[in-house]
């Protein structure tokens, strides 16, 4: 070989190893992919209850004056307080059929299924347990029924108490607004109700229980 092709020779090799010594190696590692984060989940969805009650009145022939029907709590919130009947209303029920299965539940009375609206109450904050909107229904109960009268199911008693006081100062304390939808019937009772015979008469007034 001639001294100019030993120095291209020699040249060659100088680039070839300055070109690809710095080349890198190819990795024989397969790389795990990262999954991809789950999206956060949603908040739960919160949402309202709907219960009855019932606005029960009995003429007292004893003593000539109008009662309201009322059950003492017999469960939180507001246990041993005094209450209008009622409860929640059951998937797929008309609450003018939950009033009355409640009204029967509750204190053995037997009710008409003509019954009407006085009001609405929705407050949030009306119940501590949740927001609860409940539809109040003046109700008219079957004489016969008088005699079965008595606290049952979530009522740890019924009574009748004193309807021109009752939910105000001197009269029977309410739990939650009953107070308030009260007044609302009392107010609806003495200009349409009476005249419309929304009571009962009782010609011997008694409490149950009593002889």
């Amino acid at each position: 070989m001639s001294k100019a092709a030993n120095r291209i020779s020699v040249l060659n090799s100088r680039f070839l190893k300055r070109t690809f010594s710095g080349t890198p190696k190819m990795s024989t590692e397969i790389e795990t992919p990262v999954p991809a984060a789950a999206p956060p989940k949603p908040a739960p969805t919160k949402k309202s209850a709907l219960t009855t009650d019932a606005l029960v009145v009995r003429k007292n022939l004893k003593t000539d004056r109008y009662e309201l029907l009322a059950i003492q709590r017999g469960r939180e919130p507001h246990i041993g307080k005094w209450a209008l009947p009622g409860g929640f209303v059951e998937y797929g029920e008309d609450p003018t059929v939950g009033v009355l299965r409640e009204l029967e539940e509750e204190t053995h009375l037997v009710g008409y299924p003509d019954v009407h609206l006085i009001t609405v109450h929705g407050n949030p904050k009306r119940d501590p347990r949740q927001h609860i909107v409940t539809a109040a229904y003046a109700c008219k109960v079957k004489p016969e029924t008088l005699k079965d009268l008595a606290g049952s199911d979530d009522a740890a008693d019924a009574r009748w108490i004193e309807f021109e006081t009752a939910g105000l100062e001197g009269g029977a304390e309410l739990a939650f607004d009953h107070g308030e939808i009260v007044a609302k019937f009392r107010k609806w009772f003495k200009e349409t109700g009476e005249q419309q015979g929304f009571y009962v008469e009782d010609p011997e007034g008694k409490q149950p229980g009593a002889q």
